[in-house]
């Protein structure tokens, strides 16, 4: 990591969460092969308690051909008991392929011990190919600790 900024202010009620970085390498506990730095910045506004509304950016080049690589996602949580409700979607290019995901997911706290919760992920991993998109349905009661 080179450097990293965050802040936490607020703007009247509404709580505001940016944080830029540039950093190097090629991924975690691998060394950098290139000279280019990678670019990470999010955002995060909480305008009530409950909610929380990110979106985040990573722009950078990998390998010694320095091919791009580059992600913008949006997330959404919603969390007020009984009710939570979690989002994502991302989309980008990595290893020369352009790439989308998704995932939802909501839960409903039946006491303090048990949560049902509902997920779906979507993930398709090279857009320019038809047909191969994967997607899977999860329900469980989930037990909290």
């Amino acid at each position: 990591m080179v450097f990293t900024v965050k802040g936490d202010f607020k703007l009247g009620n509404v709580k505001i969460q940016p944080a830029v970085g540039l950093f190097n390498g090629e991924g975690q506990n691998k060394l950098d092969v290139n000279e280019p730095m990678d670019f990470v910045g999010r955002l995060v506004i909480k305008p009530i308690e409950a909610l929380h509304l990110g979106v985040a950016h990573y722009n950078g080049k990998t390998g010694g051909s320095e091919m791009d690589n580059f992600r913008t996602g949006g997330e959404i949580k919603f969390v007020k008991e009984p009710i939570s409700v979690y989002g994502e979607y991302v989309t980008g290019k990595s290893g020369g392929k352009e790439k989308q995901i998704y995932y939802l997911s909501a839960g409903y706290k039946i006491s303090n011990s048990f949560q049902l919760v509902a997920r779906y992920d979507w993930y398709d991993p090279d857009t320019g190919k038809q047909d191969d998109e994967k997607h899977k349905d999860t329900s469980r009661i989930k037990l909290l600790y």
